[in-house]
């Protein structure tokens, strides 16, 4: 290899680790500028922003620049602004519109307020941008990725108001083409006139999440996965990050959202001209490619699709240089305590209780008989909490059923069904000591006396 190539690359490569160590802010907000044409690009290093300890801000009408952008607090801290070019359907010359309506100086708009600075609301803004640059599909896009929140509406209002705001703006620019003034607005108006009351209608959540997908590439509010954390930390034996750490053929168990599925043919083989799911399967930590072939997809098509939260059980494939995930049997995140749980604990305060206590542990546990284990922890009468293991012959199925009689009796958050996944220890609360004792004794439930305990 050439000398001088290498020399260069070499400060290439040295420079760039000197910019990522000592200007990581600057850095990164360089590098999704850069890739701000690629929405997987841009998913990518904002991931690598959360790994770094970066928080890359929500795009905003009165702040961003066409670039990401470092924002500094009076802490010093860095933050990265999300740049208004890398939102989808937004485009140069409408964020150049945006610009220079929010630099430029001017009389009163005909709701009084100044022209230039910040924009007061979604009517203020149309009135002062040129909206030939900003189309209605640019304005959508902004409101749906939350751009307009810091004028303290709300989404859903602001699409409500959309095509009112759009006129009035168009007959304010209309009325500045002709060099009319109005009495309640223009230059020189003696009576501002009131903005329009801007409803205060929300979205839900899964709406909300779903245009700023839709928009950004990737969650803003908060990612829809959040909220299923424990039931991943449970049952999912892997991250989708760890994959390259697997051999290949290794068996595992990943959860997440499908963001991503198409269907292709397969092209050789015994199966060649039957169908196959290509899926990206999306967890907190990244995403990975998973394949489905045709056997599994016809038998599992009813959980496949897009925005569908589920646990693949598969094997890695690492013949590629991006491992992959192929699958053996998808299960839906729901039923992940019914098909992926290894065992139940019972919380189990015996302090006070009648005689009948056990029996009616017992008689719940017979309604619902599996193959799960039961672990019993057991508060005594002395003050001692004992882990108990029930016999065989006493395992149940936890569905959500079995989990709502059982804390009929037990009382709240008495149930915890445990899984196989990255974190045993933080599914039941077991203190660090009890899980480093040898396994618990197995105990019948018939032969313990419920006045003795």
């Amino acid at each position: 290899f050439n000398k001088s190539h290498s020399t260069g690359y070499a400060l290439v490569a040295f420079k760039t680790a000197y910019m990522k160590v000592y200007y990581p802010t600057e850095y990164m907000a360089a590098l999704l500028t850069l890739e701000m044409d690629s929405t997987d690009k841009v998913v990518e290093y904002i991931e690598e922003c959360k790994r770094m300890g970066i928080r890359v801000a929500a795009p905003d009408v009165n702040v961003s620049d066409n670039d990401f952008t470092v924002i500094r607090s009076e802490q010093g801290k860095g933050e990265i602004r999300f740049g208004l070019q890398a939102i989808k359907g937004v485009g140069e010359k409408a964020v150049s519109a945006i610009r220079a309506a929010r630099s430029e100086g001017g009389p009163l708009t005909s709701f009084g307020n100044v022209k230039g600075g910040p924009f007061k609301s979604i009517f203020d803004f149309c009135e002062r941008v040129d909206l030939s640059a900003v189309n209605r599909g640019v304005l959508e896009a902004l409101i749906r990725c939350g751009a307009f929140d810091s004028t303290g509406a709300t989404r859903k209002g602001l699409t409500m108001v959309l095509d009112d705001a759009i006129a009035g703006g168009a007959s304010a620019a209309a009325d500045r083409r002709s060099g009319q003034l109005s009495l309640f607005g223009g230059a020189g108006a003696l009576v501002p006139r009131a903005e329009p009351r801007i409803p205060g209608d929300q979205w839900s959540e899964a709406e909300m999440l779903a245009h700023e997908k839709a928009t950004l590439g990737f969650y803003v509010t908060r990612h829809p996965l959040t909220s299923h954390e424990q039931m991943l930390l449970k049952y999912a034996t892997a991250r989708t990050s760890d994959l390259k750490r697997y051999d290949d053929g290794a068996e595992v168990i990943l959860g997440g959202l499908i963001s991503r599925m198409r269907t292709v043919l397969t092209k050789t083989g015994r199966n060649a001209g039957s169908k196959m799911a290509i899926i990206t399967l999306e967890d907190l930590w990244g995403q990975v490619e998973v394949i489905v072939f045709s056997k599994d997809l016809e038998k599992y098509q009813a959980q496949l699709a897009p925005e569908s939260l589920v646990f693949f059980k598969g094997r890695v494939d690492r013949k590629r240089e991006e491992p992959s995930l192929r699958v053996m049997e998808v299960v839906p995140m729901e039923l992940g305590d019914e098909r992926l749980s290894s065992s139940v604990l019972l919380k189990v305060n015996c302090v006070g209780t009648e005689p009948s206590f056990l029996k009616r542990i017992r008689e719940t546990l017979d309604r619902f008989r599996g193959d799960r284990t039961v672990l019993l922890e057991m508060l005594t009468s002395g003050n001692l909490r004992v882990t108990l293991r029930a016999n065989g012959r006493t395992g149940v199925t936890p569905t959500p059923a079995f989990c709502r009689a059982m804390e009929q009796v037990l009382g709240e958050g008495s149930v915890v069904v445990m899984g196989s996944g990255r974190s045993l220890a933080a599914q039941a609360g077991l203190t660090a000591e009890r899980d480093e004792r040898p396994d618990e004794p197995a105990v019948e439930l018939d032969d313990v006396d419920d006045e003795a305990v």
